[in-house]
């Protein structure tokens, strides 16, 4: 039997030794370097794959769990390409645990989409970039979405960002927006980012919920998020209830 190895034995057997065959040998191993390296690749992409949505979903899920090389280009071509819209939202939800700016461009599109369930998924994916134009996103869509589902999400997304702006506008939803469900949700971020007790009072008992509003931006951490973004800020301390006693 031959030696593995013969036809490069010939080649190199022919070039003379002016032409310095120690680079042949270098360029030969570069080469199957690369070609090893493309196999691997090749082999070890990550896919969705699936005969079914529900299968496709399970993918995803175990793309976004264990996170192997390629799972994010893998999910976020689901997410852009799948036939099944169920997979699609999967696929987009699933993109938060990877919120790297290649993919931000498509998650941004996803809030405008026709699909309320659609937007809702783009919007929680948003809220993992935390930074101020993420922040605004989600604020226009709290304040501005047709449905009342993405409004509730976006702000819920509100709270998962970390920027200052996103604290700001966690409590002019709460203040302003015109969705008393809205307001609650607002309320309960911002309480779980103060580490303050949840509280009882809704929206529609106007004078203990202004109560609540006007205790809120008395917090240091409100008042900093303030100062930080130069957002305006207007107090009542008309509405502040005193305590018993006082």
């Amino acid at each position: 039997m031959p030696p593995p190895f013969e036809p490069i034995n010939a080649v190199w057997e022919q070039v003379p030794v002016s032409q310095g065959k120690s680079t042949v040998w270098i360029v030969v191993f570069v080469v199957v370097v690369a070609v090893a390296a493309a196999l691997v690749t090749l082999v070890g992409r990550a896919r969705v794959s699936g005969e079914t949505p529900k299968e496709r979903i399970a993918a995803i899920c175990r793309l976004a769990d264990e996170a192997p090389r390629g799972a994010a280009d893998a999910i976020a071509r689901a997410a852009a390409e799948d036939p099944d819209p169920t997979v699609r939202l999967a696929a987009l939800r699933a993109l938060g645990n990877f919120p790297e700016p290649k993919y931000r461009s498509m998650v941004v599109s996803a809030t405008s989409h026709a699909d309320p369930a659609v937007r809702a998924a783009a919007a929680g994916t948003l809220a993992m970039y935390s930074d101020d134009p993420a922040a605004g996103r989600l604020n226009e869509l709290a304040g501005e979405d047709p449905d009342s589902q993405v409004r509730l999400d976006a702000v819920a997304a509100l709270g998962a960002c970390t920027s200052a702006r996103s604290l700001v506008y966690l409590v002019q939803q709460m203040e302003g927006n015109d969705d008393p469900e809205v307001q609650m949700r607002a309320r309960d971020a911002v309480l779980r980012r103060l580490k303050m007790p949840a509280r009882t009072t809704r929206p529609d008992n106007v004078r203990l919920w202004r109560n609540d509003v006007e205790l809120v931006k008395l917090e240091p951490k409100v008042k900093a998020a303030f100062e930080e973004t130069s957002a305006a800020v207007v107090h009542h301390p008309e509405h502040i209830i005193p305590e018993p006693g006082q």
